[in-house]
């Protein structure tokens, strides 16, 4: 069992109103938000992310984009063929 301090879930729980990733409905509790639009905006924001984070590593290590272009393509061919 989890022990959190309850302010803290209730922060949680603002932060994501506020953020319109969650709706509280009244007397029947909070439910993911169902907006497709702020959904979409929200994954491509954490893509953008981790794209920037990828690169960001990999460019300290050394690899040029085209390193990375022909790394992507070379795995996903491996994945591709695995899937099937």
């Amino acid at each position: 069992m989890a022990r959190v301090n309850p302010n803290t879930v209730q922060r949680a729980y603002r932060e994501m109103e506020a953020m319109h990733m969650v709706e509280t409905l009244r007397g029947q509790g909070t439910f993911v938000s169902a907006d497709q639009e702020m959904l979409a905006r929200m994954k491509e924001e954490m893509a953008q992310s981790i794209l920037n984070y990828f690169v960001a590593e990999m460019d300290a290590l050394g690899y040029q984009g085209s390193d990375l272009i022909k790394m992507l393509q070379d795995y996903m061919q491996a994945k591709e063929a695995e899937d099937q």
